[in-house]
């Protein structure tokens, strides 16, 4: 250790990982580490475990497929990892269609405009 820090860490899986983060803790208990890199560190660690859970997730879930699969080739039916799932279509865009080009009719806001009754607050009956 080189001003409390451990030199080297090892992070190959989950036992070294969490022997690190107590080397780690100790040192920073023990005043022996910057409180800045003991809070990154603290930080990197818990970043490191969400990739170790996330992948122990994906180990168990390929696992149960798996059985599910066995278990669904005995029993004579589909899979159900695979009969389950939805199958999604690509999302397409609707047909657009396009106005008739009318040089005679009136646009939205001639149209608004001209079904607005003139009312005494009407700022044209103002001018």
């Amino acid at each position: 250790m080189r001003n409390g820090a451990p030199e080297r860490l090892a992070l190959g899986d989950l036992a070294s990982a969490r022997r690190s983060l107590a080397r780690i803790t100790r040192a920073a208990y023990r005043g022996e580490m910057d409180e800045s890199k003991s809070r990154l560190m603290g930080y990197l660690f818990g970043q490191l475990l969400g990739y170790f859970k996330t992948e122990m997730e994906t180990d168990i879930a390929k696992r149960l497929d798996e059985i599910e699969a066995r278990q669904a080739a005995r029993d004579g039916r589909p899979s159900p990892a695979t009969a389950s799932r939805p199958t999604y279509a690509p999302a397409t865009a609707p047909d657009s269609v396009e106005p008739e080009d009318d040089e005679d009719a009136p646009t939205a806001a001639e149209s608004a405009i001209s079904e607005t009754p003139a009312t005494s607050t009407d700022w044209r009956t103002r001018l």
